[in-house]
């Protein structure tokens, strides 16, 4: 999904509320998730959109 007009306007990452650059099924984050391409945020690693099937530990992640 694209986001939308309203959506682009307010970038701020879903996990810490700094600018964010990457969109992912309804959210902005500040950082992603190397091995599965989705987003996460580089401050709170507790807050990510990488799917419980494809997360193993968290914390060993290269979230860039």
């Amino acid at each position: 999904m694209i986001p939308s007009i309203e959506q682009m306007e307010g970038k701020k990452c879903k996990g810490c509320k700094s600018p964010a650059f990457f969109w992912d099924n309804k959210a902005w984050w500040c950082g992603t998730d190397r091995e599965t391409a989705h987003g996460a945020c580089k401050k709170n690693k507790s807050k990510h959109n990488i799917p419980k099937r494809e997360l193993e530990n968290l914390y060993t992640r290269d979230i860039k």
